[in-house]
């Protein structure tokens, strides 16, 4: 994780290139993200029944700066693409940039 007091540049050497930058370079995001097949659940006309799909879990860590580039704040994003997901901006998916973008600036919950 980010802790608080980290450079910006020690943060990139950890996490690598950011997946988004907010615009003024304030907050940034880095996105992993891990494709397994999962067994779920299906009901179909009250009928529910046992399928194999392929499920895509996601983490995105945002890091906020201060004016001298030191971690601030950082938060998590897990979810994945299945039903109940865990993305507000859109129904089973992994976050697009532009809805990355929103999340960094969106008040804490």
């Amino acid at each position: 994780m980010a802790a608080p007091g980290m450079s910006r540049d020690a943060i990139q050497q950890r996490f690598g290139e950011p997946y988004a930058v907010s615009q003024g370079g304030n907050a940034i995001a880095f996105l992993a993200c891990e494709t397994v097949d999962r067994k779920i659940l299906t009901v179909a006309v009250v009928v529910p029944f046992w399928a194999t799909s392929s499920i895509t879990y996601f983490q995105v860590l945002g890091v906020w700066f201060d004016a001298d580039g030191k971690v601030v704040r950082a938060r998590l994003w897990n979810g994945h693409n299945g039903p109940n997901g865990g993305n507000p901006y859109a129904s089973y998916s992994v976050p697009s940039r532009q809805q990355t973008l929103l999340w960094l600036d969106s008040p804490l919950p």
